[in-house]
């Protein structure tokens, strides 16, 4: 059996660049919210792949990063800063469902000699966090050789994917359906997939297929069809004579393809069906995409 688990990840980044400028600011387009005292920073903006957004809408497994752009106030020591920084993500019942201490604890001895300095914040809209669901994060910067403090609060929503049209038979359920690269490492927010490249099909959460002695039965096919309706990739069933434990079927299974080839009549339609082998509960997904 062929599976791979994903899970959330929050980094931080340093680069260069920076101002002074106490100030409560609060960006109209993305709704982030921040108050200084002592630091304080001149533009607070969102980037996704490196460019510009203003959103507060995303897909789920998509990353973005808080970028704090022009940030001072920081108590030097031999030219260097030392801040700290925590991340709290609660969901709609403010309940923490994500928490970092600090982001910066390797840089609290020898701290950080950027002048001037950008400070960034990236999070990967994921498990925990689940599509339709409203959350806020917390970003908390702090100086460790003063008492400065910076503050901001981003409230967002994780959205399905238009693209992955499903539905459920009998008793089948699952929290998330999506697709990820093998190559990229990343979540496929927008359907584009190249040629010669491992794609897996994840499904998270999943539950109402019949349990015999702690083990799931199941098959999964996966047919694609091109724009003039030409098969162009059939598989009846990717776990053939395989079944997995209860615990390991329903906490995430992800079953891979690959496109060979270098031209496609655009858009692609994958089928998946997912279906239990003891019982009728079935998940069908229709998946557009563009072979690129």
């Amino acid at each position: 059996m062929k599976t791979k688990l994903f899970f959330l990840s929050i980094i931080a980044i340093i680069t260069t660049n920076c101002n002074y400028n106490k100030s409560i600011k609060k960006d109209f387009l993305t709704g982030i919210s921040s108050k200084g005292n002592i630091i304080s920073c001149n533009d607070i903006y969102l980037t996704i792949d490196n460019k510009k957004v203003n959103i507060n809408t995303f897909y789920y497994g998509e990353v973005f990063i808080i970028n704090y752009e022009n940030i001072e106030g920081f108590v030097k020591e031999n030219g260097n800063d030392f801040p700290g920084m925590s991340i709290t993500v609660l969901n709609s019942n403010n309940d923490t469902i994500l928490y970092e201490q600090d982001l910066y604890k390797e840089y609290s001895k020898e701290g950080i000699n950027y002048n001037p300095l950008l400070i960034q914040a990236m999070l990967t809209a994921a498990y925990p966090m689940h599509t339709g669901n409203k959350y806020t994060m917390l970003i908390h910067i702090w100086d460790k050789k003063g008492k400065g403090t910076y503050d901001s609060m981003f409230e967002f929503t994780l959205k399905e994917n238009e693209k992955i049209k499903t539905k459920v038979i009998n008793n089948a359920k699952y929290d998330e359906i999506y697709l990820y690269s093998y190559n990229t490492e990343k979540v496929i927010t927008d359907n584009k997939i190249p040629f010669n490249n491992t794609v897996y099909i994840v499904y998270e959460g999943l539950s109402g297929f019949k349990d015999i002695d702690k083990k799931i039965s199941f098959g999964l096919s996966l047919v694609a069809t091109n724009s003039n309706g030409k098969t162009i990739l059939n598989y009846p069933d990717l776990y053939e004579n395989k079944d997995a434990t209860t615990e390991e079927f329903n906490k995430l299974i992800a079953p891979y393809f690959e496109f060979t080839g270098d031209k496609a009549n655009n858009p692609i339609t994958c089928t998946a069906t997912l279906w239990d082998k003891n019982s009728d509960s079935k998940i069908v997904s229709e998946i557009s995409i563009n072979l690129e």
